[in-house]
Order: structure tokens, then C-alpha cells, then sequence
């Protein structure tokens, strides 16, 4: 299942201002990836489309606003 988002098509999401975009390798497993920087919502926006990792973050402070990793599982504290 992939759930990535085409910014282009998304009514959810407009208005936004794409302040950046990079391509970056997957944290999770090493393939090509994307991050997003959307300047008026200040969030980092992290996906790859062959593991479907994703993780949006908050640009100001860095916390996890969302985040969805297949194989990486949470440890109990």
C-alpha cells in the first residue's frame, strides 16, 4: 500500500508553499527518497516510495508530527 501524497493533486493540502525539496536516501531502507520543506505550515514532510517510510516532522522544534516506518518497531522504555 502506498500512501504518498502527489502534492499537485491534493486538495487537502493546498494552499502551501513548497519552500524546498530534496532527494535524499531512505532512512529506513536506503533507496531513493524525498523531503519535502513546507515553509507555511513549517513542517519537513520525509517519504519513499519503496518502503513507504514516511515521517513529517515540525521545521521549528524537530518533534514527530507523524510517522509510519514498515519493519522498525517501537521499543518498550
Amino acid at each position: 500500500m502506498n500512501f504518498l501524497i502527489d502534492f499537485k493533486k491534493s486538495p487537502t493540502l493546498e494552499p502551501f508553499t513548497l519552500q524546498a525539496a530534496q532527494s535524499i536516501h531512505c532512512p529506513n531502507c536506503g533507496s531513493h527518497a524525498e523531503r519535502f520543506y513546507l515553509s507555511d505550515r513549517q513542517i519537513v514532510r520525509t517519504q519513499c516510495p519503496k518502503c513507504d517510510y514516511l515521517m513529517i516532522t515540525c521545521a521549528t522544534s524537530g518533534k514527530v508530527i507523524e510517522a509510519y516506518a514498515p519493519g522498525i518497531y517501537a521499543q518498550p522504555f
